[in-house]
């Protein structure tokens, strides 16, 4: 919820900024305590600790809850799926982005990749698979007279 304090600046009761969006936004409310270069090294130095300090803090507290939660995930298949994908399509290892000339090797185990992991997310959706009889029925195409 935003309260207005005065037409230029709202009150904010709730933060929805990021750290560096934060820290900018502190340096440039305050440009003269920020106006040494000294001051500015030091207080990036501060912010760079504090951010490590409260990264490891809330790791040593709640780093298995990923892991918990993790079975409860419906997109986790799909997502880790999607970042392989975007790995492969990044060049994967030895590779860069955009490089016109991908060795066919490559190409063919990215496509075996991709089957494999196709085939996993589709195992594990339990789907069954269709006698041939039945796939021939619904590939007749009707012919309306």
């Amino acid at each position: 919820m935003v309260k207005l304090q005065d037409e230029m600046r709202p009150v904010e009761e709730y933060i929805p900024f990021g750290f560096v969006e934060l820290k900018g936004k502190l340096v440039n409310d305050h440009p003269e305590v920020f106006s040494d270069p000294e001051t500015r090294r030091k207080f990036d130095e501060l912010c760079k600790w504090m951010s490590l300090r409260n990264t490891l803090r809330l790791a040593l507290d709640y780093g298995d809850a990923h892991d918990k939660y993790a079975p409860l995930d419906p997109d986790k298949d799909t997502l880790a799926f999607k970042m392989a994908a975007t790995t492969a399509a990044a060049g994967g290892q030895g590779y860069t982005a955009g490089k016109a000339v991908v060795p066919s090797e490559t190409i063919h185990g990215r496509v075996a990749a991709f089957n494999k992991e196709l085939s996993d997310i589709v195992e594990k959706a339990e789907f069954e698979e269709l006698p041939l009889e039945d796939l021939e029925k619904v590939m007749i195409v009707p012919v309306f007279a």
